[in-house]
């Protein structure tokens, strides 16, 4: 959470109100409350209110505090997520109660390459045991072996070049002028009861 304060406030962001949910909180409506406060029936919202709420949690913490983030503060407020709320192992349980819900998700998971695809199948066969587990582990070790092949082509990182993108299973990968790769994820949301790309 730091990191992304940190983050927000480099960009011209910041921070109007952070509450802590805990598992066993029975009541959320004052937290809810506090971090958005509720319009009164036809008041517009507030134009120095809050743009958006983000929420790092799980699958089952996110469907108990999400919903009731609408139905307390009365407000269409978006909600982001990282991708800790999409396990892959949680399975559709959630989808419904999540429902709008945004959040990052590596292009691996939401399966969108048909080269990846394939890569996923075979690393499945070989260990079906480990393959959810490992999942987001699997995406790292394919961008991985794939730019460690690229470096012995320096058509593809000649010293000139900073421009480099490659569309990876971690994310789009683009090669800066410091000679280091940074990583853009892709946006996905629940949309009725499956994992959907954001538009």
């Amino acid at each position: 959470t730091n990191a992304f304060v940190r983050a927000l406030e480099q960009y011209g962001g910041s921070v109007l109100a952070q509450e802590r949910f805990e598992d066993n909180d029975k009541n959320l409506k004052e937290k809810i409350e506090r971090l958005v406060p509720p319009l009164r029936k036809g008041t517009p919202p507030p134009a120095n209110g809050a743009q958006f709420v983000f929420m790092p949690s799980t699958p089952q913490q996110a469907a108990l505090v999400y919903p009731q983030i609408g139905f307390y503060s009365k407000q269409n407020v978006p909600v982001f997520a990282t991708s800790h709320v999409n396990e892959i192992s949680t399975g559709r349980t959630y989808y419904e109660d999540l429902q709008g819900l945004n959040f990052c998700e590596l292009p691996w998971v939401l399966n969108i390459s048909s080269i990846q695809q394939h890569a996923r199948s075979q690393l499945s066969s070989v260990s079906p045991s480990n393959s959810q587990k490992l999942f987001r582990l699997q995406a790292l070790g394919y961008d991985a072996l794939y730019l460690s092949l690229q470096l012995f082509n320096r058509g593809t990182f000649g010293e000139t070049n900073s421009s480099y993108l490659y569309a990876g299973a971690t994310g789009a990968l683009s090669l800066q002028a410091n000679r280091q790769f940074s990583r853009q994820l892709m946006w996905a949301s629940y949309q009725e009861g499956q994992v959907k790309l954001a538009p």
